[in-house]
Formats: C-alpha cells, sequence, structure tokens
C-alpha cells in the first residue's frame, strides 16, 4: 500500500494538493510506526477545564478563568488549575504537548507540576518529588534563565535529574507551541519549541513511572510554597502514553491548539520594544502573526518574513529582526516588515548622545586633587602616589572622594586607566 502511494506520488497522477496531503498522511502513518502514542488527556478550555478524552476534568483555583479558548492565570497566589492526582503515574514514555502564552515575570513559574508536597494533597510547601515544565529557570548554571524540563523521583536530588534546558527563557507575550517528548528505549528526552527541536537529552533515566503516585497534579502551580505562580494563559494541554515523533510535532504545530490549521492570514504586527533609541545601539524587534483560527504567533524569525529600513544610513535590520542605529546625529528612519504580502511599519528616532563634559579629573601626580572641579580626593590608609599613579595594595588602601558630587547627573562616563594586580 505504502509503495504503491509513493509510486502514485512521484508519477504525478494526482494534484499538488492532493500529493501533499497524501505525503503528510504517509509521513504520519510512518512516524506512528516507529513511535507508539495515544492521546490519553485532552484540556482545551473552551467553556472550563473538562478533559474531553480521559475524564480528568480540572477545577479552577483562586482568580483562574475561562476566556476565549484559553485558561488565564494571572500569577495571583494562589491561582492554578487542579487535575486531580495519579494522572502520569504508570507512564514510561510520554509526551506533554501545550500551547502557552507567558507574560513573564520571576524564573521557577510553573507550566506544569506533577508531584508531590510534604503537606499532602492540594497544599504546597516542601517538595518531594515533582514532574516539570517551567518557562524559565536557572537549572543550567552559567546560562539561565531557561526553558527547563525535570523529572524529580523522591529521594534524588533536583538537578541530577534535568532533562532539557535551553540557554534562554521561554520568548514571553506570544502565543507558543511547547512539546516534551520521553522515548524510554532511547532514554531521549526532545524539547521542542513552536514545531522545532531545541534541546535534545540522549541518556535520560528516569520517566514518571519513577516517580510513582503524584498526589498533585497542577497547571501553573508549584509543589514548592515559595515559587511563583504562573503568570499567563494556557490555550491546550494534552498528554500522551508515548514519544511523539518530530514530524507529528510539526505537523501538529502547523494544525494549531485546536487541530485545525490556523486558517487565513488575517494581519501582522511589527513590534519594537523602544521606538527611541540612542546612535550605536542595538535591540530585537518582534514580528507577530494572527491567522484566523490562532493569533499572536511569534514570527520574528520565520522563513519568508523579510525587514527592510527605509534609511540604512540610519538603521540597519538583520533577517532574524536584529536593529542597530547607526547615525550618530538625530535623525529617524521606519522599518518595513513584509509576509505574505501583508506589511507592517515601525518608525525609530535616533537620539544622538550629547557631547559629554568633562566635570572631573584627578590625575594623582602629588594627591588626590580635583584638576577640573573642585572636588577633591584624600588617601585613605596605605594608598600611596607613585610616577602619577595611585597604588593601592589590597590592605587598608583607598580614595575617598567628597561626598554627593555626582548626585545631579543623569546621564554619566566614567574613564579611567588602571593596572589590576
Amino acid at each position: 500500500m505504502k509503495q504503491n502511494l509513493w509510486q502514485t506520488i512521484r508519477d504525478g497522477q494526482v494534484s499538488k494538493m492532493l500529493r501533499a496531503t497524501l505525503a503528510l498522511l504517509l509521513l504520519q502513518g510512518l512516524a506512528t510506526t516507529a513511535f507508539s502514542q495515544t492521546m490519553v488527556h485532552r484540556w482545551s478550555f473552551t467553556n472550563d477545564a473538562s478533559d474531553s478524552i480521559g475524564g480528568a476534568d480540572g477545577v479552577l483555583i483562586g482568580d483562574a478563568y475561562v476566556d476565549n479558548g484559553a485558561v488565564v492565570l494571572d500569577g495571583s497566589y494562589p491561582t492554578f488549575v487542579d487535575l486531580g492526582r495519579d494522572l502520569v503515574t504508570n507512564l514510561t514514555s510520554f509526551t506533554f504537548e501545550t500551547w502557552v502564552t507567558w507574560n513573564g515575570g520571576n524564573i521557577w513559574q510553573r507550566i506544569f507540576d506533577f508531584g508531590n508536597s510534604t503537606l499532602g494533597p492540594g497544599v504546597p510547601q516542601y517538595e518531594i518529588s515533582s514532574i516539570v515544565l517551567t518557562p524559565s529557570c536557572d537549572l543550567s548554571p552559567g546560562y539561565g534563565p531557561d526553558i527547563g524540563t525535570f523529572i524529580h523521583p523522591a529521594g534524588s536530588i533536583l538537578y541530577y535529574y534535568s532533562a532539557n534546558f535551553t540557554p534562554y527563557p521561554l520568548p514571553p507575550g506570544f502565543l507558543h507551541h511547547l512539546v516534551w517528548t520521553y522515548d524510554k528505549p532511547s532514554t531521549t528526552s526532545t524539547l521542542y519549541l513552536d514545531g522545532k527541536a531545541i534541546s535534545v537529552n540522549p541518556s535520560q533515566t528516569r520517566s514518571p513511572a519513577d516517580v510513582g503516585p503524584t498526589d498533585n497534579c497542577w497547571l501553573g502551580h508549584s509543589q514548592y510554597f515559595l515559587d511563583p505562580d504562573f503568570n499567563g494563559s494556557i490555550n491546550e494541554f494534552r498528554i500522551y502514553d508515548g514519544a511523539l515523533s518530530a514530524a507529528v510535532v510539526s505537523v501538529n504545530y502547523t494544525n494549531g491548539p485546536d487541530m485545525t490549521g490556523w486558517g487565513p492570514l488575517l494581519g501582522i504586527r511589527l513590534i519594537a520594544p523602544a521606538t527611541t533609541m540612542r546612535a550605536g545601539t542595538t535591540q530585537q524587534l518582534q514580528f507577530a502573526a494572527d491567522f484566523q483560527n490562532v493569533s499572536n504567533l511569534q514570527f520574528t524569525a520565520t522563513s519568508g518574513v523579510t525587514y527592510q529600513s527605509t534609511d540604512t544610513n540610519v538603521l540597519t535590520v538583520t533577517t532574524n529582526g536584529l536593529l542597530t542605529s547607526l547615525n550618530s546625529n538625530t535623525a529617524s528612519a521606519s522599518i518595513i516588515a513584509s509576509y505574505q504580502g501583508q506589511t507592517s511599519t515601525q518608525t525609530i528616532q535616533v537620539v544622538a548622545f550629547p557631547e559629554a563634559t568633562l566635570l572631573h579629573r584627578y590625575s594623582f601626580v602629588t594627591g588626590g586633587a580635583d584638576s577640573v572641579g573642585t572636588a577633591d580626593a584624600t588617601l585613605q590608609g596605605n594608598a600611596t602616589i607613585s610616577n602619577g599613579v595611585v597604588v593601592l595594595n589590597g590592605n587598608n588602601s583607598w580614595v575617598k572622594m567628597p561626598p554627593n558630587f555626582l548626585d545631579d547627573l543623569t546621564n554619566v562616563t566614567f574613564e579611567f586607566w588602571l593596572t589590576w594586580l
């Protein structure tokens, strides 16, 4: 059957659209052969937090409410969705899939947290065990904040069981597709963002079955009582028994949270965090696309999006939307973003730095005299002057500046020459 189907596609015996559809179906069929998966829970938040597949209806806690096909969680503690108990206790291979908008804020918010606290069911305190997806954490020392996933069985050290992390947090303010898969036979854990794999861990050894029974299965709430609640909204949350393949994840992203496809493009928006820039600085533009069935998708670096400056002597922009101001004088120019025949324009003013005025100068010729202003400094402790240099040996030696001599400055430059031993 599959061989005949490929022959039909190759020989061009069907239309271009039908060929694409048949190829996609075949791809999904091949993926299913390699990755067996079954959706066991689905919360679409159409009117409430009901589970349309597994019967694990959720309860809205605190200020949580459903609006326009999403559960809204404003970060006020406690505000979350309680999904009950033991949703993933027996899973070895799994997929967590969600469409989510994060509004930013402190690290260690939870998109979901399935686990146990020291106070038992319904009450956070200290975490005993957990399965977590967070939009921003510090799981990767030296990088963070980052998107993080981890599986933490009771009695283990949390950081030893981090599954995936990225050197950046979930971009706030946009609707994103996040998928976390784990294939037990290959010990491979994969984190996807907007249809693309962004972190692959080939040696994850833990699964929900290792965590065991979970008293608390929460969306937007942590087992640990000092972690903040989630600030944002969740349009769709699904759990699968089995790991989705990369091909299926890509298809699901294209289909959107309601599985009907995005629909026609309705509009685009170019967003500049700052409409005024100093000369010689940069900022990252953002690009959002709104479709009939899903809106506010982040398309900043999506193929097909183009950026153009109306005056490249004032502003330049990369293919990924990084904006640089060039002109040393005050000027303005516009950036035009285009996608599928639609355009969006943002005007940026470049403001020149005012000419700097030297207010104080310490040359340490014979002491701490201010040769330009009147704010003379004094040598303290073991500080000495030698050959036009103040010597500070780290042993009770410093230079004391007069109080309040910088109080009226709003823009400032400190310039100095030093040798650090």
